[in-house]
């Protein structure tokens, strides 16, 4: 399946060999980024299950674990993307300035208050959810946050007339748009039923909305404002699901 192994080699640091991946295959890589992320939150349940079952490590520390592991397993990737987006958002300059902030590889006071505003809320939300709900948790998380990825890609115009994540944005078509879309509510509602389904419109929508701000803002998206979607896309799926743990 080399779409989903290009998925896995773009959205993580596994080892993939490359040799039968195509460009074609990278496009349609799209398809599997929920599934991709399904894989990743299985992995980041393997981590978590012994701190908690075996060692008894507190909630709290464990989460960090899992959070530090997550951000391990895809290179900070997406972090790195969260704090290049929010350096360009404070920058007083117009669209194109804005850009040229978002390629520097220096990080500004608003980048690292992003980076430690995201990281803590995932701990502190991770560790309010109880053991039995965890294994949902971690996989719906890393499903829907990579939904919403495929969902902006394919909404948004890509703001850059190059970069890395181009081919995402040019090669995205209604049928990969929504085969990924089945592919990470079909996930969700395994996981959580009914609450998947809202789990899925609420991102969805936030996605929307996140998407529109940060196009207003640069004129389109790029490969680091998909990364910051994401990782706001994780702490809401969290925050979504404590909410309905206790009120549903």
């Amino acid at each position: 399946m080399p779409g989903f192994l290009a998925a896995l080699q773009f959205l993580t640091i596994i080892p993939i060999n490359t040799k039968g991946i195509r460009e074609k295959d990278i496009v349609n890589s799209c398809i599997f980024f929920p599934l991709a992320g399904l894989f990743i939150g299985l992995i980041l349940f393997i981590v978590y299950k012994p701190l908690a079952s075996f060692l008894y490590v507190s909630p709290l520390l464990s989460s960090a674990i899992v959070v530090i592991f997550l951000a391990v397993i895809t290179g900070g990737l997406h972090l790195d993307g969260l704090a290049d987006t929010f350096d360009a958002l404070s920058a007083n300059r117009d669209k194109a300035g804005k850009l040229e902030v978002m390629r520097d590889s220096r990080i500004g006071t608003m980048g690292v208050l992003s980076l430690t505003s995201v990281i803590a809320l995932k701990i502190l939300l991770l560790s309010e959810i109880d053991t039995f709900n965890k294994f949902s948790a971690l996989l719906s998380m890393c499903i829907l946050s990579r939904w919403a990825q495929v969902f902006c890609m394919r909404r948004f115009i890509y703001a850059r007339h190059s970069g890395k994540a181009k081919v995402f944005f040019s090669g995205m078509t209604k049928r990969i748009f929504l085969l990924a879309g089945f592919i990470a509510l079909l996930a969700v509602v395994m996981l959580l039923r009914l609450n998947g389904i809202y789990l899925f419109v609420f991102v969805t929508i936030f996605a929307f909305l996140l998407g529109k701000l940060f196009s207003s803002r640069f004129g389109g998206l790029t490969g680091d404002i998909i990364g910051a979607i994401n990782e706001i896309s994780e702490v809401l799926v969290l925050f979504i699901l404590i909410v309905l743990n206790r009120f549903i």
